[in-house]
C-alpha cells in the first residue's frame, strides 16, 4: 500500500513536469508582428500618365499588423494589415494643370491611401545563427483613396478660382506577398526586416471637378495598384 502511495505521489509530481516540457515544445503558438517602413510605387502604377485628374504616385510611409497562428514547426496561417501611402509633387499639379499662362497657388495635394486587409498562410524557414526566413502570402481586399487636390488657378486678368478634384475610395481585391528575416531577442521578441509586393485594381468613380461653386462630373479612373513595401519589424511571440 505504501509502495502504491508513494508511486502514485512519485507519477503525480512526475506528470505535470513532462506536461510543462510538452508543453514548452508547443508554447509560443501566436506571433503579432509590427512593422514601420517605406513604399515605392511600380509600374503600372507608378508609370501611369499625369494629368490634370490623376497624378502619378510616389512613394511614402507605410505600417503593418500581422497576426500568426502556428499550425506546425514550418507553417501558419495569417491575418494582416498594411497602410501605405503614396505622395505627389505639387510640380507634377503644377505641369499638368498651370501652363498656357495659368498661376497656380496655395496648393493642397492630398496622397494616395492604400489599405491592405488579408488572409493568408506562411512558411517558416530556419538559417543560421538563429535567423529565421518567413515566407508569406495573402490574399484579401484593397481600399485606396483618391489623391484629392485643392489649388488656386489664376487666368491672366481674371479673378482666381478655387478648384478642387475629388473622387470616391476605391475597393477591390488584392494580393500581397514577401518574406520577414528576423532574430531573437530572448524568449518572447524579434526583431527584423521585410520585403513585400502588393497589387490591386483601383477604380475611383464620382469623379469631380469643383472650380468656385459650379461642379461637373468626370469619366471614371481606373488604375492599377502595384508597389514595393520595405519595413523593420518587432515581433511579438506568445
Amino acid at each position: 500500500m505504501k509502495r502504491a502511495l508513494l508511486a502514485a505521489m512519485l507519477l503525480a509530481t512526475t506528470f505535470p513536469s513532462f506536461a510543462q516540457e510538452e508543453e514548452g515544445k508547443v508554447e509560443r503558438l501566436y506571433y503579432l508582428d509590427i512593422s514601420a517602413g517605406y513604399s515605392l510605387a511600380l509600374p503600372p502604377f507608378s508609370n501611369a500618365k499625369t494629368d490634370a485628374v490623376f497624378l502619378k504616385p510616389r512613394s511614402g510611409g507605410s505600417m503593418s499588423f500581422a497576426f500568426v497562428r502556428k499550425i506546425t514547426d514550418d507553417f501558419g496561417v495569417q491575418v494582416e494589415v498594411l497602410t501605405t501611402a503614396f505622395e505627389v509633387k505639387n510640380s507634377d499639379l503644377v505641369a499638368a494643370s498651370g501652363s498656357g499662362g495659368v498661376t497656380l497657388s496655395q496648393l493642397d495635394v492630398k496622397p494616395y491611401r492604400s489599405t491592405f486587409f488579408g488572409a493568408g498562410a506562411a512558411t517558416f524557414l530556419p538559417l543560421a545563427r538563429r535567423l529565421t526566413l518567413d515566407v508569406k502570402g495573402s490574399v484579401g481586399v484593397n481600399l485606396v483613396e483618391f489623391a484629392e487636390q485643392n489649388f488656386s488657378r489664376k487666368l491672366a486678368n481674371d479673378p482666381p478660382q478655387s478648384i478642387t478634384v475629388s473622387a470616391k475610395r476605391s475597393l477591390a481585391p488584392a494580393a500581397l506577398v514577401g518574406g520577414r528575416l528576423r532574430y531573437p531577442l530572448g524568449e518572447s521578441v524579434d526583431i527584423g526586416v521585410k520585403v513585400e509586393y502588393g497589387i490591386s485594381y483601383a477604380k475611383f468613380t464620382n469623379v469631380q471637378r469643383l472650380v468656385n461653386t459650379t461642379n461637373s462630373e468626370l469619366p471614371d479612373v481606373k488604375k492599377t495598384v502595384s508597389y514595393l513595401n520595405t519595413g523593420l519589424t518587432l515581433g511579438l511571440r506568445f
